[in-house]
């Protein structure tokens, strides 16, 4: 049985909770009023006692100003203890019941949220983690377990990891802290924000993340994972820097999803509802004249024909190869005047050759070969519709940001379109993936890709980085030893470049490749060997 402890002016009736290095319970004073009282046994714990006062001081001055930061009552030492005393949580069993308090964590186990309850929950928490980044102070330990609900209110709670935002401080728990080294507090937090979002859509454990289960409704969620993701980003680029910025997004979903009463709907849009009536009765009455007429085969207008490739195409990223060729064979049966215009049939036939290479591949999710289609393709209308598409394919496979191919098809297709930030963004998720951790050879044949493409467009100091990072991988392979002799010919280093070819050739690179290079080497050395006695006998 734990030993009750005493603290001034309050009864303990009941240990309600436990922390790292703290106890919660239920305590109730003179005046009959129930409080939460979080106790730090000073000496058990004496190492963690002055960040914890610390925390907890400079936490009570910022939260008592807002609804959505736990009010902290009181906070009091006695000789043994070092304790606060805060608001009650809302009791899940009712308040005549034996007390469970009504927590994020509880919530998640036992309901199933809805898009609105979650924007709604997220917006509380964005809200009182805002009131602590404006008073320069971060939480460090934001997870489903410290936030709670007092009146149905959310409030976050537990601030005994609360430090200045510019602190260098590492703490909080495991899946709720990012990977990276050295994080801010604000980083910190804002991972933490990103982790609790996954939950909230996934209801998995934070050590699963970024995967989604099959169970979850991709349409309904992708959005809210987006944001999620972008919380978590390991690129600095690529991720939120502040929670005004995961507001604006928060804001434009909640206008989306905002749900509308049927009075409301019915005041502001009778006119439209009697019109809808009118429809539906037109709709059903053509429908049992269509039913009593023979079927016709009726061909498809060029226009169709466009809406429906249109519609295809939108749902490339998720739509299933058998949906795919259900489409495509409604267009080809119906002997569509499609293939008399050079766009449409362009775009059906490699719709078809897309069918036709998932098919070889025997699957039936088309989304794992999407990211290679989408980076060059040239069904889009504009960049914008292909960045989105590209965005709106992360959302449902967070994976290829490990991926080394997916990374460098849109960094290319980014750069050579001039969309330089958010290429920046692929090119940092790159240097951020662990290559020692792939299979080397692939990776390495795929950076020559990369290190080529930046060679071409005279970006030598980056190119030379993936050579260099392919020379670490694979040491003394004919294509590294053909990069780094491209590099220093481009930049007229060619004595070096002549010093390369004799390694190349101790390490047996074909023949025929050392031939061609000498005689373009030596071409360029005899020219500027002349224009170098030129200029001197000048």
């Amino acid at each position: 049985m734990e030993n009750i402890p005493s603290i001034p002016n309050f009864k303990l009736l009941e240990l309600c909770g436990q922390g790292a290095i703290s106890t919660v319970w239920i305590g109730v004073d003179a005046h009959g009023i129930k409080r939460a009282i979080r106790i730090i046994d000073k000496k058990k714990h004496a190492k963690f006692i002055e960040q914890e006062r610390k925390a907890i001081s400079a936490y009570r001055n910022v939260a008592n100003q807002h609804d959505n930061l736990l009010d902290i009552l009181y906070l009091g030492e006695t000789p043994k203890y070092l304790y606060y005393v805060t608001e009650l949580a809302d009791n899940v069993q009712g308040y005549t019941s034996k007390y469970e308090p009504d927590t994020l964590a509880w919530r998640i186990q036992h309901h199933d949220l809805e898009i609105n309850e979650i924007l709604e929950i997220l917006d509380a928490i964005l809200r009182g983690v805002a009131q602590l980044h404006q008073n320069k102070l971060a939480h460090r330990d934001l997870k489903p377990e410290n936030i709670l609900f007092v009146k149905q209110v959310l409030k976050i709670a537990d601030p005994g990891l609360v430090s200045m935002t510019t602190e260098n401080f590492t703490g909080g728990t495991e899946g709720y802290m990012p990977p990276w080294s050295n994080p801010t507090g604000i980083e910190s937090d804002i991972y933490a924000i990103g982790i609790i979002l996954y939950i909230l859509i996934t209801r998995q454990d934070p050590k699963y993340y970024p995967v989604i289960p099959t169970y979850c409704n991709f349409k309904n969620i992708r959005e809210l994972n987006e944001i999620s993701l972008k919380c978590c980003e390991s690129a600095p680029a690529a991720r939120y820097h502040d929670i005004a910025q995961i507001q604006q997004d928060t804001a434009k979903l909640r206008r989306k999803h905002r749900k509308w009463s049927l009075k409301d709907c019915f005041i502001s849009y009778w006119k439209y509802a009697v019109l809808v009536l009118l429809a539906l009765s037109l709709a059903w009455n053509g429908y049992l004249f269509q039913k009593i007429q023979p079927p016709k085969k009726r061909e498809m207008t060029l226009t169709e024909t466009e809406q429906l490739l249109d519609y295809t195409k939108s749902r490339i990223n998720s739509v299933k190869i058998n949906e795919l060729e259900l489409c495509l064979n409604k267009i080809r049966e119906s002997n569509s005047p499609y293939k008399k215009q050079e766009k449409t049939r362009n775009t059906f036939a490699y719709l078809q050759q897309y069918v036709d290479c998932l098919k070889s591949f025997s699957t039936e999710d088309s989304s794992i070969f999407l990211f290679s289609l989408i980076s060059d393709s040239s069904l889009f209308n504009d960049k914008a519709e292909q960045i989105e598409t590209m965005k709106m394919f992360i959302s449902f496979n967070p994976d290829c940001k490990a991926s080394v191919t997916s990374n460098i098809s849109a960094y290319m297709r980014m750069h050579a379109q001039g969309n330089e930030e958010y290429a920046k963004v692929f090119l940092e998720r790159l240097k951020a993936i662990d290559l020692s951790q792939k299979n080397p050879f692939a990776v390495s044949f795929l950076l020559v890709r990369l290190a080529n493409y930046m060679c071409r467009c005279g970006n030598y100091e980056e190119a030379e980085y993936w050579t260099n990072k392919m020379e670490e991988l694979t040491p003394n392979i004919g294509p590294v030893l053909l990069m780094k002799f491209q590099l220093l010919y481009k930049q007229g280093h060619y004595h070096e470049a002549e010093k390369l070819l004799h390694k190349m050739n101790e390490e047996h690179v074909q023949g025929a490749i050392i031939i061609f290079l000498y005689e373009i080497l030596r071409d360029k050395i005899r020219e500027t060997e002349h224009v170098q006695k030129v200029a001197i006998e000048g």
